[in-house]
């Protein structure tokens, strides 16, 4: 047998090697051990907000599942695109085009409701223009669906939903 010093009270007790190699054998006593568990308990703080918790953990609720912690972690393999387009930035992007053209869709002149902020210049094929109000306008649903789509609707082809863009932009910049 070994003799050790209890971790919270001091006070020396024998314990065996082998409690000691589990990682137990800190403790004189079961009690000695619970008061111990409570006080680290109650100093306990998320290591990600410095959040007090009451619990036996490292990280509050709301950070114990992020990132690598998350059940659903794949090893990082969101695409670039994807982390870009849910960026604070994108979404200010979004807000100033729908100022611009005050909340109204250019194809149709539907106000309000689900509004797109859509792309002219492809995201993926003109990073440089990605955040550039210019590069932007604002279209419903169903009519970013027919431009994206294809789907004619109201006897329009896709082709001259293009063309309307274009007489859109034109006119936005006279």
């Amino acid at each position: 047998m070994i003799t050790k010093n209890c971790l919270f009270c001091q006070k020396q007790f024998s314990t065996y090697p082998c409690y000691i190699k589990i990682g137990e054998g800190k403790y004189c006593s079961r009690d000695c051990a619970n008061k111990a568990q409570r006080t680290l308990d109650r100093n306990k703080k998320c290591l990600v907000c410095g959040k007090h918790i009451k619990y036996s953990s490292t990280y509050c609720t709301k950070h114990s599942q992020l990132g690598e912690r998350g059940p659903n972690w794949q090893g990082g393999k969101t695409k670039e695109a994807k982390l870009l387009r849910n960026r604070l930035l994108a979404i200010g992007w979004a807000k100033r085009v729908f100022e611009r053209d005050e909340w109204t869709c250019v194809m149709c002149g539907h106000h309000g409701g689900k509004l797109h902020a859509h792309h002219i210049l492809s995201f993926k094929e003109y990073p440089e223009a990605r955040e550039k109000v210019e590069n932007g306008i604002t279209l419903c649903e169903k009519c970013h669906k027919k431009l994206h789509y294809g789907v004619e609707a109201e006897g329009i082809p896709p082709e001259a939903l293009y063309k309307r863009i274009d007489d859109v932009i034109y006119a936005s910049r006279v």
